[in-house]
């Protein structure tokens, strides 16, 4: 099957404001959550990264997800970027090492969560099957479960909260492919829904609720969690709806962005590794918005850089980028 275009360039949007956020945030520090286009970027691009992963998984007829596939796709180069990591970090220390895995929000975490959400999506699936009932059934179950998790338990191992909460878009975007139905190009649906996810977006807070919200009688974590998924999940159905259409074309000039969604998942890890060094070289002589700026140019370009030569090379385009050869 030939690649969505629209669905890599999708991709490599969402990975340049990936790495510009990462950018923002070494740069301010704690305060980069007082700072609007952090807030406006975290609000969505990682869920949308999620739905993505879902939209394309799904095939009409197809058989489930090869799961020995997706773990050399991903879960291999999570182990290898890891040791790297730990091998540019010393005293070397097995409890560090261990950490990325107990963990992994201090590492590589997108890849370690992506991958066992494909495992939940495979198992609910097989359970489906086994008890003859509708997958929507069983995975409707597992998304309550999750929230349920989330929001009452608050598992912080094994990125248990990002496994919950990221599953929820995961799923979005699967559904959203196989009953494409209820996806729209009407500009009188898109446009209010875009100016709603803009204004909830401006007002988005990491770990608090907006002040219009604070006096609400529920649990701080409910309603911290409800607002994310419901700026999210406007956000990721307006891109959904829109990409296809607007990122669509067929021309050639953007080769660029092509490759950064072809290859996020190199310019995402290498951008995690690159960038303390380059905001610590830059010193606290520059003002923060100076610093993130530079370290956004340098990081990305020298992510660019370094994922091209790494694909150049059988061996490390597979371990370290998780390219693997197409099925036939």
């Amino acid at each position: 099957m030939s690649r969505l275009l629209w669905a890599d360039r999708l991709k490599g949007c969402l990975i340049i404001l990936v790495v510009l956020g990462h950018a923002i945030q070494h740069a301010f520090g704690p305060a980069c959550e007082d700072n609007h286009l952090w807030n406006i970027i975290y609000s969505f691009h990682m869920p949308a990264f999620m739905a993505v992963s879902g939209y394309l998984v799904y095939r009409p007829q197809a058989k489930r997800v090869d799961l020995s596939r997706r773990f050399l796709q991903l879960m291999v180069p999570f182990l290898a970027w890891s040791l790297i990591m730990f091998l540019l970090n010393p005293p070397y220390q097995a409890k560090e090492l261990a950490s990325y895995i107990l963990k992994p929000d201090t590492s590589f975490w997108f890849l370690w969560v992506l991958f066992w959400i494909a495992v939940m999506f495979w198992v609910g699936d097989w359970l489906a099957e086994r008890l003859r009932v509708k997958q929507e059934v069983v995975i409707g179950l597992f998304c309550a479960v999750l929230v349920a998790i989330m929001v009452f338990v608050d598992v912080r191992v094994l990125g248990m909260q990002f496994i919950s909460y990221y599953f929820l878009f995961y799923v979005m975007g699967y559904y959203l492919h196989k009953y494409d139905r209820v996806m729209t190009t009407r500009l009188a649906v898109l446009i209010p829904l875009t100016l709603l996810w803009a204004v909830l977006a401006w007002f988005w807070k990491m770990h608090s609720v907006p002040a219009f919200l604070a006096g609400i009688d529920l649990p701080m974590s409910l309603m911290n969690y409800g607002y994310r998924f419901v700026t999210a999940m406007v956000a990721v159905y307006v891109l959904l709806c829109a990409s296809p259409s607007l990122l669509g074309y067929r021309d050639g000039h953007d080769n660029l962005l092509i490759f950064c969604g072809v290859w996020s998942l190199g310019i995402y890890v290498v951008h995690l590794l690159l960038m303390p060094y380059i905001c610590n070289l830059l010193g606290q002589s520059l003002a923060p918005s100076i610093v993130a700026i530079i370290a956004f140019l340098l990081a990305f370009f020298a992510s660019l850089l370094v994922v091209f030569l790494l694909s150049k090379v059988g061996v490390t385009r597979r371990v370290l980028l998780g390219k693997l050869e197409r099925k036939k």
